[in-house]
């Protein structure tokens, strides 16, 4: 066409970056996005919410934590003080009973059969599995730290917080210091159990040498930084037994101890270390293990601890602490008295993070990064985001086996559950109701190969497959740096029920030039600009396979007139665009 000029894009596997202006992003890159998957480097609707058959009573939601059994996974979780577990590949609900305090946070640990469930301040719950046959429904039994005889043997797990399992012991964060009078405050502190024998599963659950061995006591950051937040362990941490530290991070830093030495030796050997005074953490839920990094939600945004090795075999090693959100850093602006709150965990090759606090414990969505996307994209980076995926408000992530595939699950409001479904196109609730995913990508600026020649729009295309679903698709644009955004057109695709998925080529979406649009401080029109930002949005299932934009060359002056009368007040009304809400998607909807 005499006078045309395009711009576009195939793939855009290196991910959302939410750090550059959209007009100078790099290839491969998107300014934002909902609720879609860039995995294979083409961005698409991403895999589908499948609710579970899990029926609680409605209640505050204080937490959860995967019970990995040879039996089977299990999920156990607290809801208004009752402790309940959810044998995963069966979906039976067992009640446990109230056991906790009613509104507190809870913390969760796995120390080999058994489950230890905290709040602070009550006693520890400790769950053990008394079948022992695999496949049939076991039975549950609770054992207070005060019940002599029956399992423990001793001194039991005491109140406390944040826990770890390494090295055979229970490393914990107490509410308070043992053997102090008045009782000292143990949040900056950590207290070892016993180790665990091989003929006695069960000391593990004693805390008699933290009284005895050695003198016991609490192992106090050697730094003043802070309460620990939560606690994980190193891998690959280049020790002398080549076991990982156990690691505590506070407020202000990150402390490694190195619990593999006998414990008679804690007193006269060096135990702990500082490994950086940098943002720790607030967020217990948000600390795990993925490859060799430990990751965790810092309070400047998600973060990993690793050591980089210098040599294949043995040598020492660097180790650093790196940032690594910038790119969603705009999902990540939580208040910080709810940080707490955020979850994390991996799956298929992802790592999902709660974010955009709702200032009552559940989130607006999860960011998903996709750390295999070296594999497709061909980037020596760690990963590419995918960015925000919503549908409902989300309390906890987290991973456990079905029919030993790993799944991720969310719960919601309710309780509810959800599963990530990889090969389900809708969004599925328990009654049947299937909802069409509503995913967004916004585009970097595109200038048509020339960053100073004003163009006016014409029209845009796509070309899709993967379409499994009736689609309808909305194109919004604006001018680059322009803070509102234009409709340009719309387009609807039906999908014949049974039908295998289908292709469309150049998907025309022509701008409405009849509409009055303009920048209501200038008087100038909106589809007259040196480049453009297009918002490309659609309800139901499909993949861009590429996507181009015409436009024609016009002189420096506006192209045409407009309508509207001149108003210095920029606002988001008909004359000057919309805003588009990251959260207006919601299953059921």
């Amino acid at each position: 066409m005499p006078g045309e000029v395009l711009d576009g894009f195939i793939g855009l596997g290196v991910g959302m970056n939410a750090v550059l202006s959209p007009t100078i992003l790099p290839s491969g890159s998107f300014a934002r996005g909902i609720n879609l998957s860039a995995r294979g480097a083409l961005v698409h609707t991403r895999p589908g919410f499948v609710q579970e058959s899990l029926k609680a009573p409605a209640g505050v939601f204080q937490g959860a934590g995967v019970w990995s059994l040879e039996s089977g996974d299990r999920i156990a979780f607290v809801v208004a003080g009752v402790v309940y577990v959810w044998v995963v590949d069966t979906a039976v609900l067992h009640t446990v009973g109230t056991l906790l305090d009613a509104t507190a946070q809870c913390y969760f640990v796995q120390a080999e059969r058994y489950m230890i469930i905290q709040d602070g301040s009550s006693d520890p719950v400790l769950l053990q599995d008394n079948s022992g046959t695999p496949g049939i429904v076991p039975s549950w039994e609770y054992v207070s730290p005060d019940d002599a005889g029956t399992m423990i043997e001793g001194p039991s797990v005491p109140p406390g917080f944040s826990m770890v399992f390494a090295h055979g012991r229970i490393h914990m964060v107490p509410t308070h210091i043992p053997n102090t009078v008045p009782p000292q405050e143990g949040r900056a502190t950590i207290i070892s159990g016993d180790i665990q024998l091989p003929s006695a599963a069960r000391t593990l659950l004693e805390f008699v040498e933290n009284d005895y061995l050695s003198e016991g006591g609490a192992n106090g950051l050697p730094l003043e930084l802070g309460f620990v937040g939560g606690l994980g362990v190193v891998r690959n941490a280049a020790t002398g037994t080549g076991a990982g530290e156990v690691v505590a991070i506070g407020r202000n830093g990150v402390v490694a101890f190195d619990f593999s030495i006998p414990r008679s030796m804690w007193k006269t050997q060096p135990l702990s270390k500082v490994l950086f005074t940098a943002p720790g953490t607030k967020s217990p839920w948000a600390v795990l293990s993925l490859n060799d990094d430990l990751i965790y939600r810092g309070l400047d945004g998600l973060r990993a601890l690793r050591y980089t090795m210098s040599q294949t075999a043995g040598g020492s090693g660097a180790l650093s602490n790196t940032p690594l959100s910038f790119e969603v850093g705009t999902f990540l602006e939580d208040d910080g008295a709810y940080l707490r709150y955020v979850s994390a965990t991996a799956c298929d090759n992802r790592l999902f993070l709660t974010a955009g606090g709702l200032k009552d414990r559940y989130f607006r969505g999860m960011i998903s990064w996709d750390v295999a996307a070296a594999f497709y994209n061909g980037s020596p980076g760690p990963g590419a985001y995918d960015g925000l995926w919503t549908g409902f408000d989300m309390a906890q992530v987290l991973t456990a086996l079905r029919a030993g595939v790993p799944t991720a699950f969310v719960f919601g409001r309710g309780p509810v559950l959800y599963s990530v479904d990889p090969d389900a196109s809708v969004d599925t609730q328990l009654d049947g109701t299937r909802t069409r995913i509503q995913a967004r990508v916004h585009t970097a600026g595109l200038s048509f190969q020339d960053p100073f020649q004003v163009k006016k729009l014409r029209h845009v295309e796509l070309w899709l497959s993967g379409i499994r679903e009736d689609t309808d698709i909305v194109v919004y644009y604006r001018p680059g740096g322009y803070p509102l955004w234009q409709q340009l057109g719309t387009r609807g695709i039906k999908v014949a029920a049974g039908s295998l998925p289908q292709v469309r080529r150049r998907v025309r979406v022509p701008l409405d030039f009849s509409q009055d649009s303009c920048d209501a401080t200038t008087g100038e029109p909106l589809y007259s600009a040196t480049a453009f930002e297009f918002a490309i949005q659609w309800t139901g299932c499909a993949k861009i396979e590429r996507f181009r934009a015409s436009a024609e060359p016009v002189g420096e002056a506006p192209a045409d007139a407009c309508s509207e009368t001149e108003s210095k007040l920029l606002s988001a009304g008909a004359a000057s665009g919309v805003t588009l809400a990251d959260d207006s998607y919601s299953i059921g909807g």
